[in-house]
Parts: C-alpha cells; sequence; structure tokens
C-alpha cells in the first residue's frame, strides 16, 4: 500500500492532457496579443499600413474579444463544452493560418476582428473546464500559470518577435499562435470527456441583457483605447463610442432588473 503523501493528487492521463491544454490556452491569449502589438510597426509596414490604420487593427483584434468571453460561459454550460470548444479553437487555428496570406487593410480590419473573437472564449473557458474536471488542489497551479503568463507575454513578446521578423518570416508572429491552439484542439479532442448539457437554460434566454453587456464592453473599451490618439471628447467617435457604452450598460441593468429570467 502507497502511504506516500502528495502535494498534490495525481492525475489520470485524461486530466493531466486537460492540464495542458488550458495552460497552453492560457499562455496563448496574453502571448499572441502581446506579439501582435510588439511587432504591429513592422507589420505596418508589410501590410502598406498607416499608423492609424495599424492601430484601429489593434483595438478590434483587443476589443473584439469581449463580445464572445462574457456570455461563452453560459452557452458552454447550456451547449456543452465540446460541441463549442472544439469547433471554435480549430476555427482560431484556421484563421491564424490565412491571415498571413490575406492583402488589402479592411480584410485585415476583419480578420483581426474575428480572430479576437475567438481568443475571448479561451480564457473563461479555461476557467470553467478547471472548474469541472480538474481536483480542487489543482486549480492553484492552473490560476498561477495565468498570472505567469502575463510575464511571460510582456516579457518574451518583444524579443520573440524581433526574431521571426528577422530570421523565420513574419507569418509565424500568426502560424505559432494556431500551432499551440491546434495542439489545444488535439488534447481536447482526446481528453476532454463528453458532459451533459443544461438545454433548460435555453428557454427564453436573457439574450437582450447579454447583447447590452458585450456592447457596453466593447464601446467602451474602443473608447479609451483610441481616446488617446484621437483627443477625447474633441472627437465626435470617442464621444460616440463613450456615451453609447455608458447608455448601453445603464439599459443593460434595467433589462436584468425587469427580465423573468436574468443571465446576470
Amino acid at each position: 500500500m502507497d502511504t506516500r503523501k502528495h502535494l498534490l493528487p495525481p492525475l489520470s492521463g485524461s486530466r493531466a492532457g486537460i492540464l495542458v491544454a488550458i495552460c497552453l490556452a492560457a499562455a496563448m491569449t496574453t502571448f499572441h496579443g502581446r506579439l501582435l502589438i510588439s511587432s504591429l510597426p513592422d507589420l505596418r509596414g508589410i501590410w502598406g499600413l498607416s499608423y492609424d490604420e495599424g492601430s484601429v487593427i489593434s483595438t478590434v483584434a483587443s476589443a473584439s474579444q469581449l463580445i464572445l468571453a462574457p456570455i461563452l460561459p453560459f452557452f458552454l454550460t447550456a451547449l456543452g463544452l465540446r460541441r463549442l470548444l472544439l469547433p471554435l479553437s480549430l476555427g482560431f487555428v484556421c484563421v491564424a493560418f490565412c491571415i498571413p496570406f490575406i492583402s488589402g487593410y479592411e480584410n485585415l480590419l476583419v480578420a483581426h476582428a474575428l480572430m479576437g473573437l475567438l481568443i475571448g472564449s479561451f480564457v473563461t473557458a479555461t476557467i470553467q473546464i478547471m472548474l469541472k474536471h480538474l481536483p480542487p488542489p489543482w486549480w492553484v497551479v492552473v490560476l498561477a500559470f495565468f498570472t505567469f503568463h502575463v510575464s511571460l507575454g510582456i516579457n518574451s513578446g518583444v524579443s520573440l518577435g524581433a526574431f521571426y521578423l528577422e530570421y523565420m518570416g513574419w507569418q509565424w508572429i500568426y502560424w505559432q499562435s494556431g500551432l499551440i491552439m491546434f495542439v489545444y484542439f488535439v488534447l481536447l479532442q482526446r481528453h476532454l470527456p463528453p458532459d451533459t448539457p443544461i438545454r433548460e437554460l435555453l428557454h427564453k434566454p436573457d439574450y437582450s441583457g447579454m447583447a447590452f453587456y458585450c456592447l457596453s464592453a466593447v464601446l467602451i473599451y474602443a473608447g479609451l483605447d483610441q481616446g488617446e490618439r484621437l483627443g477625447w471628447f474633441d472627437s465626435g467617435i470617442i464621444t460616440v463610442f463613450l456615451a453609447g457604452g455608458i447608455v448601453s450598460f445603464l439599459l443593460f441593468l434595467a433589462n436584468e432588473a425587469l427580465v423573468e429570467r436574468p443571465w446576470a
């Protein structure tokens, strides 16, 4: 009989695969964003974009994460983890590998918005997978990795971006994220067990509350991110973004107080 004491309980092969997958997703979310921002001056030159166009791409790539991230836990619970996460991760892989072949400012804007939308699904999904499929002593490891990946992205994004641009090709700024998420997809495909969706949640869901909240988050973020460049309230765009975001949030609060089954 094994009487050894373990600081952390041993994990089965499936749970170990899940742990690796969610740590990869946690690392990639911040790491890719930092890598993109630090490499943006060179990417603007490659794509022939102005400073303003590059700044808008950066804002769109970040703001679009707030469209899906707040509401994804609801749909993961209602529809199931595998049913949503496998297509989302595979979609990210496809977008990441296709961006280097895209030309035209509008097309690049749409592609980065789509990539940001998909990135927004991984943080909230990671927490949900952790709570559902890992024993509580391992939660602190995953949460510690979330803290670690912030410093990892900040400290290594600049040097790695420079390495790709100088030696391997700027395309690897996107392809490395696509490869990481492909590994994530394979690990989830092999190790994430089927779960039981709670379809009752889809009976009269609070779509209006979700829409108001996500819209307010996107507008406020975009207004704050572009405010300095456009001169804050001297710009009609920033005024509309911030005012619209505040009004949307107030409508969200009113909606949650009035609907029969509030989302929040």
